[in-house]
């Protein structure tokens, strides 16, 4: 996968997931205030214009469990994040990064599934204790 299809899919996928996300992170938090209950990923799918496979990004219950206001802060800033370096990506494909939001450690990868159970590419956020 290169780093323009990569760079689109992230600022595409969070830009679109992030409402969806919010609203269910509002009902879960309205629910539970226990962390534990809430499912392991948060997915929100998407079709791959160009193959009809999906895609999706994926929130970790710790990102889950940080809230609907931090989440929002950490969807935006996977959105935003542009400090590719040689060190941090040394193949230039533009498919992991970390960065802190409001001192919470993220990380941010994108998997390519080469349309393995009808999946094309994953956007997975999590922080650094769900690694």
């Amino acid at each position: 996968m290169d780093a323009r299809t990569n760079d689109h899919f992230r600022t595409e996928g969070t830009r679109k997931s992030t409402l969806a996300f919010l609203s269910a992170l509002e009902a879960q938090e309205a629910e539970t205030d226990d962390p534990m209950a809430l499912p392991m990923f948060m997915v929100w799918p998407d079709k791959n214009p160009i193959t009809g496979r999906r895609n999706e990004v994926r929130l970790a219950v710790g990102v889950q469990a940080l809230g609907s206001v931090k989440v929002g802060r950490i969807l935006q800033a996977v959105n935003r994040f542009d400090t590719f370096t040689e060190d941090n990506d040394p193949w230039k494909e533009h498919d992991c990064g970390t960065l802190n939001v409001d001192g919470e450690s993220i990380i941010w990868k994108i998997d390519d599934y080469q349309g393995y159970d009808g999946i094309e590419l994953v956007l997975t956020i999590m922080t650094s204790l769900d690694y």
